[in-house]
């Protein structure tokens, strides 16, 4: 198998996820709303920083491609439509974005890249790679369609990602990226971590000890098992209630723990 960030965050979001995905490659899988609706910034952000829009032309771009990328519907929301609010989220990133700084230059947009760690095969698409004219330092940034990171610890996991994806970096320019950038791009804000090597050594093994926790589990439980044996708590009293299995979920239409399993409910 080749390794990527992404599948290895499945697991740990659900192991039975992951082996539904990548083991059974069970068909269909679904998309949701927030992951269509990030697609469609990607795609956007990509066309400017390859130069195939301006500045002035990308809140069309937003606009026009909106209902063919974003299909799914969101969920309901008691407070207010989530259709309508990460529409307007994305035309006022889109209306507001800036050019470059002239002391920027752009190296590569979604830069597919392949290396290994350990001797395991790793893929990985780079949003954004960034050199700093001033001082020649490298930047490399990832476009997240997180409003912001909820606290410390979840910006740390996903940074991960951006010191694995360092490793091209430096094969590629025998230097280290000087700074990792998340654009948070539906708060309109970027949050810059500063590399560093002992960081990018724990994301090394992160990624070892995932693959080796794969290959040894033997039962691949869902997340609602695992959290409910975690907590001492019993399934029966599982009100298929979990944001994620029922909305976010690759497979989460043949999945028992999401109430949009099949005959559940819509």
């Amino acid at each position: 198998m080749v390794w990527s960030f992404s599948r290895l965050n499945t697991y740990h979001a659900c192991p039975k996820m992951f082996k539904k995905q990548y083991l059974d490659h069970y068909e269909p899988q679904v998309q949701n709303a927030f992951a269509q609706w990030g697609s469609l910034c990607h795609h956007c952000l990509e066309r400017f920083f390859k130069g195939e829009l301006c500045v002035f032309e990308l809140l069309d771009e937003y606009r026009d491609k909106y209902d063919e990328y974003v299909t799914e519907r969101f969920p309901p929301n008691a407070y207010k439509d989530l259709n309508e609010s990460y529409r307007e989220s994305g035309e006022n990133y889109f209306s507001n974005i800036q050019n470059l700084p002239e002391h920027l230059e752009v190296l590569g947009v979604e830069q597919k890249f392949q290396t290994e760690f350990g001797g395991y095969p790793f893929i990985g698409y780079i949003d954004l790679i960034l050199r700093d004219k001033r001082d020649g330092g490298i930047i490399i940034e990832d476009h997240k369609s997180k409003a912001m990171f909820k606290d410390a610890a979840e910006q740390e996991h996903y940074a991960i990602q951006m010191y694995l994806y360092s490793k091209y970096i430096f094969d590629t320019y025998q230097v280290w990226p000087k700074l990792l950038v998340f654009n948070m791009f539906r708060a309109g804000q970027t949050v810059e971590i500063p590399f560093v090597l002992e960081d990018y050594d724990k994301a090394f093994w992160w990624m070892l000890d995932t693959i080796r926790a794969i290959y040894q589990d033997e039962r691949f439980l869902d997340k609602i098992k695992i959290e409910y044996a975690r907590k001492g708590k019993k399934l029966r009293d599982y009100k298929y209630a979990d944001f994620f299995c029922s909305w976010l979920c690759n497979v989460r239409f043949d999945c028992l723990r999401s109430k949009l399993k099949k005959g559940r409910g819509k």
